[in-house]
């Protein structure tokens, strides 16, 4: 397990998830999630229905947040142990699932699972304001979800 990640125990979850939706609304998420906008570093880009001066990733970044922190305050949550994280990283390693995903199939219209142990990494490129760059290596140790 990587150093700096303790799973917190069942019970404090939901201190984490409040604590997680607070982050979420921060000035800091928004700025970390313009400059992976603008750098290319995420895949969905929202976009205003109608012409509004509200376009590019600053305004992309602030729905994206806003959508997360509204799906973190009334999610469900999943506080999932050693045994079984094991057991979900052994059964996708090397291959994602097949199975397109479907209403029926999630557990809840909103959740925040989180994992004993990190279920994989990512890893993100950044300029800095002096012209050089930073990577940023980050556990994967939680999923959330709406529909």
């Amino acid at each position: 397990m990587p150093a700096g990640w303790r799973a917190p125990s069942p019970l404090s979850v939901l201190d984490w998830q409040r604590r997680q939706e607070a982050f979420t609304r921060t000035n800091l998420t928004a700025l970390m999630l313009e400059s992976a906008l603008a750098e290319g570093h995420w895949t969905m880009m929202p976009v205003a229905s109608t012409p509004t001066a509200l376009t590019g990733p600053g305004f992309s970044a602030r729905v994206l947040m806003l959508t997360e922190a509204d799906c973190l305050r009334e999610a469900r949550t999943y506080s999932i142990g050693p045994n079984a994280t094991g057991l979900a990283v052994a059964t996708t390693a090397g291959s994602p699932p097949r199975e397109p995903v479907s209403l029926t199939r999630l557990p809840s219209p909103c959740g925040l699972m989180l994992f004993a142990d990190p279920i994989g990494s990512d890893t993100e490129t950044y300029r800095t304001s002096d012209g050089g760059t930073v990577e940023i290596h980050t556990s994967i140790v939680a999923i959330s979800w709406s529909l």
